[in-house]
């Protein structure tokens, strides 16, 4: 038989805390930093295709980063439940073309030891040769 909401608290004597739902982290200024433990990694979709994203929690607050973005792909290597604090360093201009790239610095604690990029790894897992067939296909178009 399931419990009702109010025969689960009383015989569990549960403490409720907000959990806030997790915001992608978006740093204007050089210097802003996020730190916490690597909570989560998962891929979504977006207007460029399948992305990996990670949630840094810290207490009851947690933070989204994409980590496609070529100053955060370091972060997919980092286990999970590992701390870490990423810091915004700010933009440089890539060579060859007019655009600026953001910059961080990635922090983890001395000893850890980064795992295979599991971003990577899901990509040649879901991209299978047919699939990436038909995307060639359709890319020559």
């Amino acid at each position: 038989m399931k419990k009702t909401v109010k025969q689960f608290q009383k015989s569990a004597k549960i403490h409720w805390q907000k959990i806030v739902a997790g915001l992608i982290w978006k740093p204007e200024t050089a210097g802003e930093q996020i730190q916490g433990l690597v909570a989560n990694r998962q891929t979504i979709e977006t207007k460029f295709g399948i992305a990996p994203q990670l949630e840094i929690r810290d207490g009851d607050t947690s933070a989204l980063l994409l980590t496609s973005k070529a100053g955060l792909k370091l972060l997919n290597r980092v286990p999970l439940g590992t701390p870490v604090r990423v810091t915004y360093t700010g933009t440089k201009a890539v060579k060859g073309r007019k655009t600026m790239m953001d910059t961080f610095t990635i922090e983890t604690p001395v000893g850890t030891e980064l795992e295979d990029d599991w971003a990577t790894s899901f990509y040649k897992k879901e991209m299978s040769p047919a699939k990436s067939l038909k995307t060639r296909a359709r890319k020559s178009r």
